[in-house]
């Protein structure tokens, strides 16, 4: 296919949108600067986070998310299975426990 002097060996563009929540991995390059992006993303949720929870516009065990969004971050940015996963499952039986004591009024 010669159209526009594009042939079959050119790489197909992606959309911006979807390169930033659906990146192609193709190199060690491009899983490293997801891996930046994700610690980004964690790092900023934490901070958010605690500035919510110092305005006192979240609880106070809001902070246990935060560590743990920061957490999540620096592991996924190390390459760290095992940082991410525990970070992962803390934050979920965080997130299971406030719904208990919201369903159960504990």
């Amino acid at each position: 296919m010669q159209t526009l002097g594009l042939s079959d060996s050119t790489p197909k563009s992606e959309g911006r949108l979807r390169a930033l929540l659906w990146p192609s991995i193709r190199s060690d390059v491009a899983a490293s600067t997801v891996a930046q992006n994700a610690m980004y993303a964690g790092v900023g949720v934490g901070a958010v986070t605690t500035i919510f929870v110092l305005l006192r516009i979240a609880p106070v065990s809001a902070l246990l998310d935060a560590v743990l969004f920061v957490i999540l971050g620096f592991g996924a940015r190390q390459f760290s299975i095992t940082a991410s996963i525990l970070a992962l499952l803390l934050y979920v039986t965080n997130v299971v426990t406030s719904i208990l004591h919201g369903v159960i009024g504990a």
